[in-house]
């Protein structure tokens, strides 16, 4: 019950001056509502109750420790009235807003880890020293790997402007070798033309709403005889390899 309450009462009192002044079994601590009030009593058994409470909870922070509970309940130098009032408002308004504190050993043990993890100037230093170090050393690979991609793009740009030199070269020597030269540019006009027309043509019959539909069936007509004249069988093939040669042939005389 209001563990967090007593237990910052309890390092409250622990962490006190000198143990003089009143005990705490002079005080009753009283609930009233949402508060935890602590009132001047002289009745035995409420002052034993709340004794024993209050020593549960240093247990509960303290653990098992040698000297005897009690002697860390002083009040302290303050008479009992003014820690009274002292300690109603610190159970009744701080304790709501704060965390409870640490135990001493807790708190002695994160203070030790802060110490030993605080980074200090000589190891910062020390850490931008290396750090600038291996950058030193990383630069000059680093220049290499980037004259290595520079030579490797130089010579791949090379290589695509030989390729692209050795083709005009056999496009033109191709082009010398042609003795009707007016008759293939009649011929190549005509196949950009008949291209133009076909496209134009094909155009003008989508917008047709039955002719596409019908196309489409003597495409899927023409698919099925071509596979089953040419692809189906094995004499089929080739006989269709030989006429793709023959036709080579005719095309390069």
């Amino acid at each position: 019950m209001h563990e967090d309450r007593l237990i910052e009462l309890v390092e409250q009192l622990t962490s006190a001056g000198q143990p003089e002044g009143k005990w705490l079994t002079q005080l009753e601590l009283v609930e009233q509502g949402e508060r935890l009030v602590v009132q001047e009593t002289q009745q035995a058994g409420t002052c034993g109750e709340a004794c024993r409470t209050v020593e549960r909870a240093a247990e509960q922070i303290m653990g098992e420790h040698d000297t005897d509970v009690a002697e860390a309940l002083f009040v302290g130098k303050k008479s009992r009235a003014q820690f009274s009032n002292w300690l109603c408002y610190e159970l009744s308004s701080a304790c709501k807003h704060k965390p409870p504190p640490l135990p001493k050993a807790r708190m002695q043990t994160a203070i030790a880890c802060s110490a030993r993890l605080a980074p200090t100037a000589a190891r910062v230093q020390q850490r931008k020293s290396l750090n600038g170090a291996r950058l030193v050393q990383q630069q000059p690979a680093i220049r290499a790997q980037r004259r290595f991609v520079v030579k490797a793009e130089s010579t791949s740009t090379e290589g695509s402007q030989v390729d692209v030199e050795a083709l005009v070269k056999d496009v033109q020597e191709k082009w010398d070798k042609v003795e009707n030269k007016t008759s293939v540019i009649v011929y190549g006009a005509g196949g950009i033309v008949v291209l133009w027309l076909a496209a134009t043509i094909v155009g003008a019959l989508n917008n047709i709403p039955l002719l596409p539909k019908i196309f489409e069936l003597v495409g899927l007509g023409y698919s099925a005889w071509f596979t089953y004249r040419y692809l189906l069988f094995k004499s089929s093939r080739e006989e269709l390899v030989e006429d793709i040669e023959s036709l080579k042939k005719k095309i390069s005389s």
